[in-house]
């Protein structure tokens, strides 16, 4: 029993350990973290509606797969190439994307993973946003447009590292910075400081380095513990940034690979707003004191970060919180030492940060 309980695909695994009644969608009903409406999923995998999502996590933050029963000690059989997902269309090309050439369906990746199976390197290749719902792709699809833009060429690239073959894995997530090889680097204390800068952030140089964190891969999918912080960073074409999103609490769910590993998504050029058909879902937090003083310039997209995210009609000025009765989009969750919750805290007073959500794609590259 405990070897089914590691190593087979988890809807077997469901039938086995607690009948048919009990499982959703072939995932154990205690992990069946969105099946409330609130998570509708889309064809594609992702959520069609994440508006009033609970985060995906209870008040102590912990991803239901990370550690317990599924974290095992020893490494699985491999469980082959995992379900296999078709491509439609040809990965994205032009004279905008770097070594388009060597891109390769049926997810647009750099390098396969098929030969190190113990240490998957991957880049997310789509954000479809689903909230906070002022950048959102079904109220806002400008910026979803302009971020999947720079995903495309390579100018916005999260990168994930895992070592381990399955259960318990390392993870180590982060900015990538693209190197003329057409490997990715984390980036090393690289980040521009601005010594005068009230946001403490936007003084240290070492805000886009990577961080390490654990997860759980079984079955060819991808659970992680939480990641307390990392900020990544959107470039122009000349190198020179565009603006940086400071994330807290992030979690990595239910990342289906497939192709040895090497592809969460694929790539469909019919998907609306990113071309990628999304394999999974990352969430977390953009707390306001986090986001203080960085700009975005990306022309229409210009002024503060904090103003596109509260939607308050005036992108010319930086947020106050005090005048939070003025702001379209308001905060839903609460972040301070202890970590980030939701549902918690009253919007208009004591909710400091907004919850992110996106589906993801991702594919191979070289680290």
């Amino acid at each position: 029993m405990s070897y089914l309980r590691r190593c087979l695909p988890r809807a077997i695994t469901c039938l086995f350990l607690t009948g048919a009644a009990a499982c959703s969608d072939g995932v154990p009903a205690e992990d069946a973290r969105d099946s409330g409406p609130d998570a509708t999923l889309s064809v594609d995998g992702g959520r069609a509606d994440d508006a009033g999502m609970d985060g995906g996590r209870d008040a102590g933050g912990a991803v239901d797969d990370a550690g317990g029963d599924l974290a095992v000690d020893a490494g699985c059989p491999p469980v082959g190439a995992g379900s296999p997902v078709s491509a439609a269309g040809e990965c994205p090309g032009g004279p905008s994307v770097p070594s388009a050439a060597g891109l390769s369906l049926p997810c647009c990746f750099r390098e396969s993973n098929a030969s190190r199976r113990s240490a998957i390197e991957l880049r997310v290749t789509s954000l479809r946003l689903l909230s906070p719902s002022s950048i959102a792709l079904a109220t806002t699809p400008l910026v979803t447009g302009l971020l999947q833009q720079a995903v495309d060429q390579e100018r916005l690239n999260w990168v994930v590292q895992l070592t381990g073959a399955c259960g318990a894995v390392d993870l180590r997530t982060g900015a990538g910075l693209r190197q003329p090889s057409d490997a990715f680097a984390f980036a090393a204390g690289s980040a521009p400081t601005f010594d005068g800068a009230s946001n403490p952030l936007l003084r240290d140089p070492d805000r886009w380095d990577p961080v390490d964190a654990t997860g759980t891969l079984m079955a060819e999918t991808l659970d992680s513990a939480l990641v307390p912080a990392v900020v990544i960073p959107v470039f122009r074409a000349d190198g020179e940034r565009i603006t940086e999103f400071p994330f807290r609490d992030v979690s990595f769910e239910r990342w289906a690979l497939f192709d040895r590993g090497t592809c969460v998504g694929a790539r469909d050029t019919g998907v609306a707003g990113t071309g990628f058909a999304s394999g999974g879902v990352v969430r977390g937090f953009l707390a306001i004191e986090d986001v203080l003083g960085i700009q975005v310039d990306n022309p229409p997209l210009v002024g503060p970060l904090c103003a596109v995210l509260n939607q308050s009609g005036d992108f010319r000025r930086e947020c106050d919180p005090a005048s939070r009765g003025t702001w379209g989009v308001l905060p839903d969750a609460e972040c301070g030492a202890a970590g980030c919750t939701a549902g918690s805290c009253d919007p208009g007073t004591t909710c400091n940060a907004w919850r992110f959500a996106a589906d993801i794609s991702a594919a191979g590259v070289e680290v």
